[in-house]
């Protein structure tokens, strides 16, 4: 594989467009689309820019050997830009965003899902219900059973 076509690869992987490549080497959308089409190859320093923003090393970058160091699995440029500032507030908001992960995690489970559905249905009925009882007591001849 080609340098523009890895470089396209890796960019995609890690869930960034080309402006945001871009936006991250403090340059011009253009240029990234030069690159990965083969129409240029970037300088020693920017070479060195973009592994860093893509997380991988050098190697990976030019030659497509990946080293595996410190390999998480995780792709997504933003999400583990977002952890890393997680571990640097107080320890309840990381708590908080540990518990809305398991919670998205537990939504992916159709059993969980389907009660969780069920449970809005049921307070959206009773809150129907206490409001048009509401009415009722208030008298309000709209909301008259049978």
């Amino acid at each position: 594989m080609e340098f523009g076509a890895r470089l396209r690869s890796l960019r995609e992987l890690r869930g960034l467009t080309q402006q945001q490549l871009a936006d991250r080497l403090k340059a011009a959308k253009s240029r990234i689309s030069r690159y990965e089409s083969g129409n240029a190859l970037p300088e020693a320093e920017t070479l060195v820019t973009l592994a860093e923003v893509l997380e991988v090393s050098i190697d990976e970058l030019l030659l497509g050997r990946a080293n595996g160091a410190g390999d998480d699995g995780v792709q997504d440029v933003r999400l583990r830009e977002r952890v890393r500032e997680l571990e640097k507030v107080d320890r309840k908001y990381t708590e908080a965003a540990i518990e809305l992960l398991q919670l998205a995690d537990a939504f992916q489970q159709p059993h969980v899902r389907n009660r969780a559905v069920v449970a809005l249905h049921v307070a959206a009925e009773e809150q129907f219900v206490d409001r048009n009882l509401q009415h009722l007591r208030q008298g309000d001849q709209r909301f008259r059973l049978g």
